[in-house]
């Protein structure tokens, strides 16, 4: 999760019909899927470096939120994809052997 209990998504929108980063016509997109989905609204992070959007819930979802958030935004036509945004981490593997002799 984000910071302040937001969840984060990644949508990317098709290549022809692309809002531009951060503009209003990608913030009313995003809002137009909220509503659908029956949420107040969805926040603009950022544009990644494939062309996805990162854009963030204003408060928590469960699970079955998040599924008709995904499902509003991956049932569009000028949608590519949408995902949940997971963040990689490096997880504790316990003590590390010594080198073999």
């Amino acid at each position: 999760m984000a910071a302040g209990g937001q969840q984060r998504f990644i949508i990317r929108f098709a290549d022809r019909d692309r809002p531009a980063a951060g503009s209003p016509e990608l913030r009313q997109r995003l809002q137009a899927i909220a509503a659908q989905a029956g949420f107040d609204g969805l926040d603009w992070q950022r544009r990644l470096a494939v062309g996805a959007d990162l854009v963030a819930t204003p408060a928590p979802l469960d699970a079955a939120g998040a599924g008709r958030l995904l499902q509003a935004m991956n049932g569009r036509p000028d949608v590519d994809y949408a995902e949940t945004d997971s963040l990689a981490t490096v997880a504790s593997g316990g003590p590390v052997p010594p080198p073999a002799e």
